[in-house]
C-alpha cells in the first residue's frame, strides 16, 4: 500500500523529509518495517496523500492494515525464529496464545482434510483485511455472518485455509470445518462429530455431540461466554456450506441424499442441513464466517425470516485475484448427478438456459432441477448470467467431456432440439417472455450461413432483444455477429454488411442515455463485455469513447485482459467523431475530454505507458480541444517518453503556431508542457516560445497580448528557466495593456474596430490569464500587486463589458485567490484537501429513479455484493427515459433502392416495396427511380412501363421536382415529348437542369431531339458569361455535353461557350474553387478543350495550388477527382479533410460509384448539394471505356461508409459490388420504425 502512494505521489528522495520522516525511516517502511507509532505514520501517510491530491486508500483501511501487521509481528516474536507458522503444532499455538497473548483457540480443520495451500497466498490482503474488520465490529448494528459466494474456482477454501493458518485474527478463539465430498465431510453427521471436538478441546472436558438445532444454539452460546470470559471473540468458519449433501434437500430411491449416497453415522442426531445448525441468532460476541458458490436456494429447513443466510447484504462476491483467470475445478465435478438430459443439453447449448427451460426440454420437475443446481451437483454449473439466472457447464473441459460422451450423432439429436424449441419462439413473432437462449444465443447452434445472417438480422427478434436486456444488448450481438462473420470487401462480406448497418441504425433509434459510470460499474462488476457494449450504445461517438476509455481505466485496475483493445476502439470513435463533425470541427465543452483524459492518467499509471499513447493521440490532435486540455495531454503523452510521440506533439505545436491568436497561445502552452515533461527538448522549447512571442508586434490587434502572457509562464516554468525573459514579456504585455486601457478611456476613437471590441468583450479573460501568469511564474508578490494596480481604474469606475458583467471582476478574484494562497502557506495553516464522496455531492439534489439505482448498485458493489449490484444496474437500465428526440434515419434510401433494384433488373421485389407505399406522390417517385434504373441497366421496355406508371400518378400542379424525377425517367426510356411536357421548374435555373437531365437522358435513344432541345440552353447560358460568372456557369455547360451522341466531340456552340467561360475563368483575379477545376481536368481529358483552353486550364491548376485556396478548399469534387487519377491515397486524405458528414459521404459514394464502374444520371434538381458532383460523375463514367476502373477500392470505400453508418451512400453500387444485400434490404424497407411516410422521407440526402 505504501510503494503504491510513493508511486503515484513521484517523490524524489529529497522530498521525503517534507512528509515529517527520517529518510532511513521512510526506507525501513517501504522495506517491510512496520511502524511502530501509528499517530505518526498516519500523519506521514496524510501528508504523502496530500501530495498526491486524493486519499489513496480510506483512512480506516490503512488503520486496520497497520495493526494487523502490528498484530502479525507480535506473533511472530512470540513464536521465535525457530519454528515457523506450519510447523507450529496446534497445541503449541494454544500455549503460545494463553501465555503470550496470541490469537486464542485456533482449531484449523483444513490441515486434518490435507487442503493444500502456497507459501504466499497473494493478492488477498484487502478480504483479510476486511474480515478482520468483520470479526472486530460491535455495536447492535454490526453483522453478525460474512458470506463469500462466487460461482467460478477462485480460491474461496485457501483463502479461508491461509486466513487461519498464517493470519488469524487476535483476541479470538477460532473454529472451522470444510466440507468436502472428496474427504467424505459434506454432511451434518460430520460436521457435529467434528466441531463437537473441537469445542470439547476449548472447553476441555467432556464431548458432548447436541442432537437438534437447540442443542447446537446452546452450545454455540455456552462456547462464546467462553471466550468472552477469556477476552476473546468466538469464530466460526464453514467453507463449502453448499456441498452439503443435503443442502438441495433431495433424496434417492433408498431415501439417502443423491450426491455422495452414504449413510450418516448411527447416534441420533436430527437429519438436515449442516447450515440449519448454524446459529440463526449468533451469542453476543460470536461472528461466523462461511463460503458456498451460491445463495439462490438454500436449504428447506433454514427459517424464511430474519435468518442471516437470507439477508441479501451478509452476501459477498469473492473476485479472483486481479490477473489471474478463475481456474476450472480439479479434479472436474462429475455431471452424472444433473442426470444425461440436463447435462447434454446445457454442453450442446454452450449455456444461456435457465430451469424452467431446462425443464420444458426435458420434461423434467423444474423442482428437481432447482434442487439438484442448489446442492453438491451444483459443482457442474456456474451461473453464467446471474440477473436471468441462466446457467452453463463449470469449464470447458466439462463440456468437452459431455459432448464426447454424446457423439456427434448425439451432439446433432440435441442441436436438433434446441433448435426445434428456439424456432417455435421464433415462429410465434418473439411475444413476450421468450427465453434468453432464443433471443442471444440461438445463432451458436446454427450453421448454414443464409440461416445465421437472417437470424442475426431479424429485427422482430431484435427488439424484443432490446426490450428485455437493452438496446446496447442488441447493438453488441450485432456487432459480435459482424466481428464473428468478418464481413470483408468481398461480395458476400458486403452482402451482410450492409444490411447490418441499416439494421443497427433502427435499433440505435431505440438507445437511451449511458448513465455516467455505468459501464465502469459493470466492469467493477466482473461483466467487462457488457460494459463495453453498454459503452457502445451511447448516442455520439464522443462519449462512446468516453465510456469506453473508463471501462479500460478499471480493467487495468482489475487486471482484466483486452485493456490495450478496449483503448483502441475509444481511440477510433474519437476519431469517428472528428469525422462526423466535420473539418476543422467546432469548439466542445471540456468535460468529456476531461474525463477522457482522468482515465488516460489511470492507464498511464495501472498499465503500461503506452497503453494510454493512442487516446491521448486523438485528444492532442482533435482540433476542438482548448489549449488546457491539449496541454495537460501532451504532458501525458510526453511522459511516456516515445520519441516519435513527442516529435508529433512539437509539430502540432508548430502548426498552432501558424494559426490565429488563440492557437497560437496554445502552441507557446502545448511547447511549455513538452518542456517540463521532456527536459531534454527544453532548449529547444524555449527557443520556439520565444520566436513566437517575438513576432508578436505592438502595432499587432490587442488580442495578441495574450501570446505574451503565455509566454511569461511558459519561459518562467521551463527546465532550465528563463526568469529574464519572462520579466520581459511580462513589461511589454503590460505595457500593451496600459496602453490600450488609457486609450479606451480618454481617446476611444483612436482604437480599432477589433481593439475596441476585445476590451468589451474579452478583456476580462486577459487580466485573469495575466494575473495567473504572473503568479505562476513566480516573480515576485510586488509584480502582482502592480498587475492589479492595472484594472483598479475600472474596479472604481465599474467599467462593464458588452453582456454587462465588470471588466476586471475575473482579474481581481484571481489575485484575491492567489494571496489568499498566500496568507495561508505563510500561517502554515494548510490542511490537506477533502475529497468528497461522489453521494455528498449528489446529496441535496434530487436524482431521476433510475439514477438513484445506479448508485444502489455502486453501494452494494463496494460493500462486496456483486450479484445484487447488478440486478440493481439492470434494473436502472431498464429504467432509463426514451429520448424525446430519437436518433434521426436515414434520407430516401428506398428510392435509391428501386434504382438499384432497376439497375440489377430485380422488378418484382421492387414492386413490392412501391405497393407498400401508401402516398401517391412518394409511389410516383420509387417508380420514377425505378425506372430511371431499368434504362440505365438496359432494360428499356421495364423503365418505359414503369415511367408510363409514375407519370399517371403525377398531376399537372405536382410538385416542380417529383415532376422532373419522372421527366427524367421518361427521358431515358425514350419518351421525348411526355419528358418535355413534364418537366418543370420554379426559376430560370431550376428548368435548365431539368431539360439538360431531359436532353440528356434523350441523347441515346432520340440524339435530333435531346439536341433541339440542347442549344437553346447552351445559347442561353452562353449568354450569361460575361455578365455573369462562369464559376456557375462552366458546369452547367459541361453537364450539356452528355445531351449529345458523342461527349468527346460536341457540338460547335457548345464548344465555343466552353471556350469563352475557360477564358473568362482565367481572367478572374481569384484563383477558381476546387469544383470548376474538376470539371475542367474532365473537360480537359474528354479532349473538349482547345490546345489554347488546355495550357489555360494548366496555369489555373498550377494557380490553384499556390493559392491559399489549396489548402482551404477541400470540396468533394477533389475526392472524386482523386479517383479518376486512380490516388488512392490521396482519395482517403481528401475525404477526411470535407468540411461536412454529409458532404463526406456523398463524395466517398461518387468515388465508390466510379470506380465499380456504375453508371450514373445527371441531378435534376438545381439547387442540389451534390449537382455539381453528379455532373462530374456522370461525365466521368460517360467518358469511361466501360471496364470498372478498380473494383477493390471501391468495395473498400463501401465497407467503410457501412462501418460508419451511412449506407445508404452504398446502394448505388450494390448491383455491381454486392446484389446478395438487394434482397435484405427490400426486407427492411416497409419496416414501421423508418417514420412517418417511410423511409423516402423529403429532405434527406440525394445519393449519386
Amino acid at each position: 500500500m505504501l510503494g503504491k502512494a510513493k508511486s503515484d505521489a513521484k517523490l524524489d528522495p529529497g522530498q521525503v523529509k517534507s512528509l515529517g520522516v527520517a529518510r532511513t525511516t521512510w526506507q525501513k517502511w517501504l522495506d517491510g518495517s512496520v511502524p511502530d507509532q501509528t499517530e505518526k505514520f498516519l500523519s506521514v501517510v496524510r501528508r504523502l496523500e496530500q501530495v498526491i491530491g486524493h486519499p489513496v486508500y480510506p483512512e480506516a483501511l490503512w488503520r486496520e492494515t497497520l495493526r494487523a501487521a502490528q498484530e502479525e509481528r507480535a506473533q511472530e516474536a512470540n513464536a521465535g525464529r525457530r519454528h515457523s507458522a506450519l510447523a507450529r503444532t496446534k497445541a503449541e499455538a494454544e500455549k503460545k496464545a494463553k501465555e503470550k497473548g496470541g490469537p486464542g483457540f485456533v482449531s484449523d480443520h483444513s490441515t486434518t482434510l490435507c487442503l493444500s495451500v502456497p507459501d504466499t497466498v497473494r493478492g488477498r490482503e484487502n478480504e483479510r483485511t476486511i474480515m478482520n474488520a468483520f470479526v472486530k465490529a460491535s455495536g447492535p448494528e454490526a453483522p453478525s455472518y460474512r458470506c463469500w459466494q462466487a460461482e467460478a474456482p477462485v480460491g474461496k477454501s485457501v483463502l479461508l485455509a491461509d486466513y487461519i493458518r498464517r493470519y488469524p485474527p487476535p483476541k479470538c478463539d477460532i473454529l472451522s470445518f470444510f466440507v468436502s465430498p472428496a474427504e467424505g465431510t459434506d454432511t451434518r453427521a460430520s460436521f457435529a462429530e467434528e466441531l463437537a471436538g473441537q469445542i470439547h478441546k476449548l472447553f476441555d472436558r467432556e464431548k458432548r455431540v447436541p442432537h437438534n438445532v437447540r442443542g447446537w444454539r446452546q452450545l454455540f452460546a455456552e462456547a462464546a461466554q467462553k471466550s468472552k470470559d477469556l477476552g476473546r471473540r468466538l469464530v466460526l468458519i464453514v467453507d463449502g456450506l453448499d456441498d452439503d449433501v443435503a443442502w438441495s434437500g433431495l433424496k434417492g430411491e433408498d431415501g439417502a441424499p443423491t450426491a455422495g449416497a452414504r449413510e450418516p453415522a448411527e447416534h441420533e442426531l436430527a437429519p438436515g442441513s449442516i447450515a440449519a445448525l448454524l446459529p440463526a441468532a449468533p451469542p453476543s460476541g460470536m461472528r461466523v464466517i462461511v463460503s458456498l458458490r451460491r445463495s439462490v436456494r438454500l436449504p428447506d429447513d433454514i427459517p424464511e425470516k430474519r435468518h442471516p443466510l437470507r439477508q441479501a447484504e451478509n452476501f459477498h462476491e469473492l473476485r479472483p485475484v486481479a490477473g489471474l483467470a478463475p481456474a476450472e475445478r480439479s479434479p472436474a465435478p462429475p455431471t452424472d448427478p444433473l442426470g444425461r438430459p440436463v447435462a447434454e443439453l446445457l454442453a450442446v447449448a454452450g449455456g444461456g438456459l435457465r430451469v424452467q427451460d431446462l425443464a420444458e426440454l426435458t420434461g423434467l420437475p423444474g423442482e428437481r432441477i432447482d434442487r439438484l443446481f442448489a446442492g453438491p451437483a451444483g459443482r457442474a454449473v456456474v451461473l453464467d448470467d446471474p440477473v436471468r439466472q441462466t446457467y452453463a457447464l463449470a469449464g470447458s473441459g466439462l463440456v468437452d467431456a459431455v459432448r464426447a460422451g454424446l457423439g456427434d450423432a448425439g451432439v446433432l439429436r440435441r442441436t436438433g432440439e434446441l433448435l426445434s424449441w428456439s424456432r417455435a419462439w421464433g415462429a410465434r413473432g418473439w411475444p413476450d417472455g421468450t427465453p434468453p437462449f432464443p433471443l442471444k444465443q440461438q445463432l451458436r447452434l446454427l450453421t448454414d450461413d443464409a440461416e445465421r445472417t437472417a437470424y442475426a438480422l431479424d429485427l422482430p427478434r431484435l427488439r424484443r432483444l432490446s426490450a428485455t436486456f437493452g438496446p446496447d444488448v442488441a447493438l453488441g450481438r450485432l456487432t459480435a455477429f459482424a466481428d464473428e462473420a468478418g464481413p470483408d470487401g468481398t461480395a458476400e462480406g458486403l452482402a451482410k454488411l450492409i444490411p447490418l448497418s441499416a439494421v443497427r441504425a433502427l435499433v440505435r433509434r431505440e438507445s437511451r442515455e449511458v448513465p455516467d459510470g455505468s459501464p465502469a460499474l459493470f466492469v467493477r462488476l466482473g461483466v467487462a463485455e457488457r460494459a463495453r457494449a453498454l459503452a457502445r450504445s451511447a448516442p455520439t461517438p464522443i462519449l462512446r469513447a468516453v465510456h469506453l476509455a473508463e471501462a479500460a481505466a478499471q480493467m487495468a485496475d482489475a487486471g482484466i485482459p483486452g485493456v490495450d483493445a478496449v483503448v483502441g476502439e475509444a481511440a477510433e470513435w474519437l476519431d469517428g467523431d472528428r469525422v462526423d463533425r466535420g473539418s476543422p470541427g467546432a469548439h466542445r465543452e471540456a468535460g468529456p475530454y476531461e474525463r477522457l483524459l482522468g482515465s488516460a492518467a489511470t492507464l498511464m499509471k495501472l498499465h503500461d505507458r503506452g497503453t494510454a499513447r493512442p487516446l491521448l493521440l486523438a485528444v492532442a490532435h482533435d482540433p476542438a480541444a482548448d489549449s488546457a486540455l491539449l496541454v495537460r495531454a501532451a504532458g501525458l503523452l510526453a511522459a511516456d517518453r516515445d520519441p516519435a510521440t513527442v516529435e508529433a506533439l512539437f509539430g502540432r505545436a508548430q502548426t498552432l503556431s501558424m494559426g490565429n491568436t488563440r492557437a497560437q497561445a496554445a502552441a507557446v502552452d502545448l511547447w511549455g508542457a513538452l518542456a517540463r515533461a521532456v527536459p531534454d527538448r527544453g532548449p529547444e522549447a524555449g527557443d520556439l516560445i520565444q520566436a513566437v512571442c517575438e513576432a508578436v508586434d505592438p502595432a499587432d490587434e490587442l488580442e495578441k497580448v495574450d501570446v505574451l502572457i503565455a509566454g511569461i509562464s511558459a519561459l518562467a516554468n521551463l527546465p532550465a528557466k528563463r526568469s529574464r525573459q519572462a520579466v520581459k514579456l511580462k513589461h511589454r504585455a503590460e505595457a500593451r495593456i496600459v496602453e490600450a486601457i488609457t486609450t479606451f478611456e480618454e481617446r476611444p476613437e483612436e482604437l480599432s474596430e477589433e481593439d475596441r471590441a476585445h476590451l468589451r468583450r474579452g478583456m476580462g479573460g486577459t487580466l485573469a490569464r495575466f494575473a495567473q501568469a504572473v503568479s505562476e511564474a513566480g516573480i515576485t508578490r510586488a509584480s502582482l500587486d502592480d498587475a492589479a494596480s492595472l484594472w483598479a481604474p475600472w474596479i472604481d469606475g465599474d467599467r462593464r463589458g458588452s453582456l454587462g458583467e465588470p471588466l476586471a471582476e475575473r482579474a481581481q478574484g484571481v489575485v484575491e485567490s492567489i494571496q489568499a494562497g498566500w496568507a495561508e502557506s505563510d500561517a502554515r495553516t494548510s490542511t490537506p484537501k477533502k475529497t468528497k464522496n461522489r453521494s455528498e455531492d449528489r446529496s441535496d439534489r434530487d436524482e431521476p429513479a433510475h439514477l438513484s439505482l445506479l448508485r444502489e448498485a455502486e453501494e452494494q458493489q463496494e460493500k462486496g455484493n456483486l450479484s445484487r449490484g447488478r440486478e440493481l444496474l439492470e434494473e436502472c437500465l431498464r429504467r432509463r427515459p426514451v429520448p424525446e428526440a430519437p436518433l434521426p434515419v436515414p434520407g430516401p434510401w428506398t428510392v435509391e433502392l428501386c434504382h438499384a433494384l432497376g439497375l440489377a433488373g430485380e422488378f418484382p421485389p421492387a414492386e413490392a416495396v412501391v405497393a407498400d407505399l401508401s402516398d401517391t406522390g412518394s409511389r410516383a417517385r420509387h417508380l420514377g427511380s425505378l425506372s430511371l434504373g431499368c434504362s440505365l441497366g438496359g432494360f428499356r421496355e421495364a423503365g418505359a412501363r414503369y415511367a408510363r406508371e409514375a407519370a399517371d400518378l403525377v398531376s399537372d400542379s405536382g410538385e416542380a421536382g417529383l415532376r422532373n424525377t419522372v421527366a427524367q425517367a421518361l427521358a431515358h426510356a425514350g419518351d421525348g415529348a411526355a419528358a418535355s411536357a413534364m418537366a418543370t421548374g420554379g426559376s430560370a435555373a431550376q428548368e435548365r437542369q431539368a431539360m439538360t437531365a431531359v436532353a440528356a437522358g434523350l441523347a441515346r435513344h432520340r440524339p435530333d431531339e435531346a439536341e433541339r432541345m440542347a442549344v437553346p440552353l447552351v445559347e442561353a447560358l452562353a449568354g450569361r458569361i460575361a455578365p455573369g460568372s462562369p464559376l456557375r456557369v462552366l458546369p452547367e455547360l459541361a453537364a450539356l455535353l452528355l445531351a449529345f451522341p458523342d461527349i468527346r466531340a460536341p457540338e460547335p456552340r457548345l464548344r465555343d461557350a466552353l471556350h469563352r467561360a475557360v477564358q473568362h475563368l482565367a481572367g478572374s483575379p481569384m484563383s477558381p474553387p476546387a469544383p470548376s477545376l474538376v470539371v475542367l481536368a474532365l473537360l480537359e481529358q474528354l479532349g473538349c478543350l482547345t490546345e489554347e483552353d488546355g495550357d489555360t486550364v494548366t496555369g489555373l491548376r498550377d494557380r490553384w495550388r499556390r493559392s491559399h485556396r489549396s489548402a482551404q478548399d477541400h470540396s468533394a469534387e477533389l475526392v472524386l477527382y482523386a479517383a479518376m487519377e486512380g490516388d488512392t491515397a490521396a482519395l482517403w486524405r481528401r475525404a477526411d479533410a470535407v468540411p461536412t458528414p454529409r458532404a463526406r459521404s456523398e463524395a466517398l459514394g461518387a468515388a465508390a460509384a466510379y470506380l465499380a464502374g456504375a453508371p450514373a444520371a445527371l441531378s435534376t434538381d438545381g439547387r442540389a448539394g451534390d449537382r455539381v458532383l453528379r455532373t462530374c460523375l456522370a461525365l466521368a463514367r460517360a467518358a469511361a471505356d466501360g471496364a470498372p476502373p478498380d473494383e477493390e477500392t471501391a468495395r473498400d470505400i463501401v465497407r467503410g461508409l457501412a462501418e460508419a453508418d451511412v449506407w445508404p451512400h452504398t446502394i448505388p453500387v450494390l448491383p455491381l459490388l454486392a446484389p446478395d444485400a438487394l434482397p435484405r434490404l427490400v426486407a427492411l424497407a416497409g419496416d414501421p420504425a423508418w417514420g412517418a411516410g417511410g423511409p423516402d422521407t423529403a429532405g434527406g440526402p440525394s445519393l449519386p
